[in-house]
């Protein structure tokens, strides 16, 4: 695995969101993609600020803390 910059999407109720730029140890064979806790943390709470949109698809940058 390699750590890097990955995109991840995920689906939030009927909205379907973009991750970019979110660092991540990524298998160099599959593309599996795994998160430290802190960035996982991160991740559920740019998540749960989609939940109040009424936009369906949302692309966002990760920042660095």
């Amino acid at each position: 695995m390699r750590y890097e910059p990955a995109s991840l999407r995920f689906t939030v109720g009927d909205r379907l969101v973009m991750l970019r730029e979110v660092p991540a140890w990524v298998c160099q064979e599959c593309q599996e993609k795994v998160l430290s806790n802190d960035v996982a943390k991160r991740v559920e709470k740019m998540l749960e600020a989609v939940k109040s949109s009424s936009d369906h698809y949302h692309e966002l940058q990760f920042k660095a803390a």
